[in-house]
């Protein structure tokens, strides 16, 4: 299924060391988005995408779950606590962003693009 990204989303929410942090996107994160109405969140690594764990699976099924009842994406620039050897497994779409859930894009290492004539790299 193709992520519902938008090809030039107006207003952003940037974040970054999540960490895999529930509480902190539950309390924090996902508040801030549905208040100021962002078409989506940017997370400047160390997301936390451990896919091989149970505490790693909950929190993406989760997190999916969360983004998807509110209608928004996330896209995620990869940090040094990844699983970086799953990320890599996981196929490019055409846009070369990697679809790690229906809500959830990898933008992996080197991936460039532009959002309202800003540069994204």
């Amino acid at each position: 299924m193709a992520s519902p990204l938008p090809s030039d989303p107006t207003h952003l929410l940037v974040a970054g060391d999540t960490h895999s942090n529930h509480l902190h996107w539950k309390h924090v994160l996902l508040p801030a988005a549905r208040e100021h109405q962002v078409d989506g969140i940017v997370q400047l690594g160390d997301f936390g995408y451990w896919p091989l764990t149970g505490e790693g699976l909950n929190y993406l099924a989760w997190l999916s779950s969360e983004i998807d009842d509110s209608g928004s994406w996330i896209v995620f620039v990869d940090g040094n606590h990844e699983d970086h050897k799953a990320l890599l497994q996981l196929p490019r779409r055409p846009d070369c962003f990697v679809e790690v859930t229906n809500r959830i894009l990898w933008a992996p290492q080197g991936h460039r693009w532009t959002w309202q004539g800003v540069r994204f790299l």
